[in-house]
């Protein structure tokens, strides 16, 4: 699942749009040796299956605004001969005219760079959506309209496959994630190239603008007397080392055009294009090294803190990636794993505290109605800020002896990421107050002493303090 998600948040950043295949069941077959000691060609997978899809290979129907409104969405790939061959052995597939599409030609060709020939490669349409479907009931057809269902078009124009949508729930098997939100209602969604394109744009006319005039520096043009017979017109364009040119008169016959010189300041220009690109697109200065050594912060808590400020810009990107995917791809999961899980699984869980336990799963356990609510990465965001406030909180409570500083120890240690907090912090005793008895910070004291492994007699010692040395006594006194 991991690999599959980095091309997709590539995608999704650059075009505002990106896409999963999460919707589907993988079953995997290969040989086995039984205990029996027989080779047999069995089942090795059969789990839900999450893969890439390429932003360019779904076409939705252009009023469609969600995967799940009921119209129509096409997904097109390419394939070759093996690959459809292959797929008319599997007995859950059962296609029609697969001849006639072995024998049928593509009408364009994908953008693949291996050298093919025309029928070396299939054009695949997969339709995912509504259908009228026919069905006879007391040798009277009737029909039923708009019923889910998924084709195979080969080509374009031959139909291998057509049945209604075989999993339960009823929707493409695809999930879209949007990066930001379109203010017109849109299938698609606004990605940092179309964010950032105005400011592109002008960043390029001012790099085109001063190559030119560069270019008109290094190669000036000038003016000349059309009425001088000494001058040969053909010789001006030459340029060349130790060359003279024989004019009737050096002041009128051959003169420069005067170009200004805007390098600086098309420089200058060209630096304020590129920090207003980064600021419309989140690349803030805050979460950016500067060059200025006098813009740059000189502490890490300073910098912790903008970087955390910036951060929640992208707090609601993340949270769209949440509910968008995770959240759908979940749902995915459990609703195929409900439909297609047959047998008891074992299955690797990460728990509370970080550890990883095979736990085995029945089809009997997942029965009920889940719903899952994601909140991992959008909550992660702004740790460095509450970081950050809890050290400056601790701090000024330095000296207060009503604040709980190892509660505060403790929430730090968790934001941090550690897993074994309660190793790391002392849990606190309670104090001992009277006469005869030591002051809080003492008893404090020796209680961490005794977690770190000291004994009674060391602390003793380190209490006591090092005994005093005896003077010593001089020959002469």
């Amino acid at each position: 699942m991991q690999g599959s998600f980095w091309p997709t948040l590539t995608q999704n950043t650059v075009f505002g749009t990106a896409y999963l295949e999460g919707g589907t069941w993988l079953v995997k077959r290969g040989w086995i040796i039984n205990d029996q000691g027989e080779r047999s060609y069995a089942i090795i997978e059969s789990r839900p299956d999450c893969k890439f899809v390429d932003f360019f290979e779904i076409f939705p129907h252009p009023a469609k605004l969600r995967m799940d409104d009921g119209l129509p969405l096409i997904r097109r790939r390419w394939c070759d001969a093996e690959y459809l061959k292959s797929l008319s052995e599997n007995p859950f597939f059962q296609f029609d005219n697969l001849e006639e599409a072995l024998g049928s030609k593509s009408e364009i060709k994908s953008d693949t760079d291996y050298d093919k020939k025309t029928g070396d490669e299939y054009e695949i349409h997969d339709y995912w959506g509504p259908y009228d479907e026919e069905y006879e009931v007391n040798g009277k057809v009737m029909k039923k309209k708009a019923v889910p269902y998924w084709g195979i078009i080969i080509n374009r124009k031959i139909k291998v496959r057509a049945v209604p949508n075989p999993y339960n729930h009823q929707i493409p098997p695809f999930v879209k994630v949007k990066l930001f939100e379109d203010a017109q209602p849109s299938w698609f969604g606004v990605g940092i190239g179309q964010i950032g394109y105005p400011t592109q744009e002008r960043l390029n006319k001012l790099v085109n603008q001063r190559l030119d005039n560069v270019d008109l520096i290094l190669n000036k043009m000038g003016f000349y007397n059309a009425n001088d017979t000494l001058l040969n017109k053909k010789q001006l364009q030459i340029s060349k080392p130790g060359k003279w040119i024989g004019v009737a008169d050096t002041t009128t016959s051959v003169r420069w055009m005067d170009t200004p010189d805007v390098t600086a300041e098309a420089y200058r220009e060209e630096a304020l294009a590129k920090q207003d690109f980064r600021e419309s697109t989140g690349a803030t200065s805050a979460m950016m090294p500067s060059d200025n050594q006098d813009e740059q912060h000189r502490t890490a808590m300073g910098i912790q803190l903008l970087q955390g400020a910036a951060g929640m810009r992208f707090r609601p990107v993340l949270r769209n990636i949440e509910l968008d995917g995770i959240q759908q791809l979940a749902m995915f999961y459990f609703s195929n794993a409900r439909q297609f899980m047959t047998i008891p699984e074992w299955v690797l869980i990460v728990g509370k505290d970080g550890q990883k336990y095979n736990v085995r799963v029945t089809p009997e356990q997942i029965q009920a109605k889940i719903f899952f609510i994601p909140t991992g990465l959008s909550e992660t965001v702004n740790k460095e800020t509450q970081i950050g406030q809890l050290l400056r909180y601790k701090e000024i409570t330095m000296n207060d002896p009503t604040i709980n500083r190892t509660e505060i120890n403790k929430r730090i240690a968790e934001l941090f990421g550690f897993k074994d907090v309660d190793k790391l912090v002392i849990q606190a005793q309670p104090m001992q107050t009277g006469p005869g008895q030591l002051d809080p910070q003492m008893q404090a004291r020796i209680q961490q002493r005794l977690a770190e492994g000291a004994t009674p007699q060391q602390i003793k010692q380190e209490m006591m303090g090092n005994p005093p040395q005896a003077a010593m006594v001089t020959p002469n006194g």
